[in-house]
């Protein structure tokens, strides 16, 4: 998931996770695989395009970091 998430990201996607769905048992039955009897779907990825938010601020890397 967290390839998926990051190259989503590099191509302008913006992400949203959610299982609160998945909580129903009626809802992780219908979104099993019906091929295999095993496993149930534990998270739901949205993907899309959307505005963008504000950047989130970063400390130069000089102050962070030390390198001898």
């Amino acid at each position: 998931m967290e390839r998926v998430l990051l190259q989503a990201t590099l191509d302008g996607l913006a992400t949203s996770l959610t299982s609160q769905a998945l909580e129903r048992p009626e809802v992780r039955w219908i979104t099993r695989d019906p091929e295999s009897a095993m496993g149930f779907v534990q998270m739901v990825i949205r993907l899309g395009y959307g505005p963008s938010g504000p950047a989130t601020p970063r400390r130069p890397v000089t102050e962070v970091l030390t390198i001898d």
